[in-house]
């Protein structure tokens, strides 16, 4: 994904030409989405649908209807908007879905059970890398549960 990049880079590398744009942190987009979601998830439903639309009318597609509003509706229109910009894992994570829709939209997962690992535990939180624990030995540092 080369969202950001600069096509007329001229920086080179061992790997090919490198872009030095800035990086996007945060959007209007992604602000408008989030309030959304806590919209939905405050009950006011109507206030949420009128931020998604506010981000779909900027992209010019059509306005989402009230009957198809609902989390599953906001986790699309974040992998829409959101592409390449890092935020799928923590917004999968966040809302509870990664396993469900990890399994229904990612053909090398066919099932939940790809997601269990250690003592059965599932993989929902990111393995601590070794060298971490390593440093912090001495401290009573655990892993995170299934790795």
């Amino acid at each position: 994904m080369k969202k950001f990049d600069d096509p007329a880079t001229s920086t080179p590398s061992s790997t090919g030409p490198v872009s030095t744009r800035d990086i996007i942190i945060s959007r209007l987009a992604d602000t408008y989405l989030i309030a959304a979601e806590a919209y939905l998830k405050s009950g006011n439903s109507a206030t949420g649908l009128a931020r998604l639309n506010v981000v779909r009318a900027r992209a010019g597609v059509p306005n989402a209807t009230p009957a198809e509003f609902n989390i599953d509706y906001i986790l699309d229109e974040r992998g829409r908007e959101m592409l390449g910009e890092y935020n799928r894992w923590f917004d999968l994570k966040r809302t509870g879905t990664l396993v469900a829709r990890a399994v229904q939209h990612n053909y090398k997962i066919t099932s939940a059970s790809n997601f269990n690992g250690n003592n059965g535990a599932q993989k929902i939180l990111r393995p601590i890398p070794q060298t971490v624990l390593d440093l912090n030995q001495n401290k009573n540092f655990p892993q995170n549960p299934a790795y």
